[in-house]
C-alpha cells in the first residue's frame, strides 16, 4: 500500500506541474513586483531541456549592470502569448525604466 500511495502522490504532481501552463501576465509581474528603484531593464531567456519542457530564467539588473534579482520558471508548455513573445529569439528585454 505504502508503493502504491507513493506512485499516486507521483502521479498527481506531475500531473499538476503539466496542468500548469506559463503566461505572460504572471511573468511580466514578476519583473513589476521585483523591480527595484534603479532597475533599467529586465531580460528573459528561454531554453529547451531535453526532455521536452523549457526553462524560462528572469533577470532584472540595475543601472549599473549588476542583476538584483532572478526567478526562474520550469514547464512543459508555454502559453501562445508567451511565444509569440519571443518570436525566433530566445530573448526578451524588459524596459523597466520609469
Amino acid at each position: 500500500m505504502n508503493e502504491l500511495l507513493k506512485l499516486l502522490l507521483a502521479a498527481a504532481a506531475i500531473t499538476a506541474i503539466a496542468v500548469i501552463i506559463l503566461n505572460w501576465d504572471s511573468i511580466t509581474n514578476w519583473f513589476y513586483v521585483n523591480k527595484t528603484n534603479d532597475a533599467k531593464l529586465g531580460k528573459l531567456i528561454r531554453e529547451g531541456l531535453s526532455n521536452g519542457n523549457y526553462n524560462l530564467v528572469g533577470g532584472i539588473f540595475n543601472q549599473q549592470g549588476a542583476l538584483t534579482h532572478k526567478n526562474s520558471w520550469e514547464n512543459v508548455k508555454l502559453s501562445d502569448d508567451v511565444l509569440s513573445k519571443f518570436g525566433d529569439s530566445n530573448v526578451i528585454e524588459i524596459n523597466l525604466s520609469n
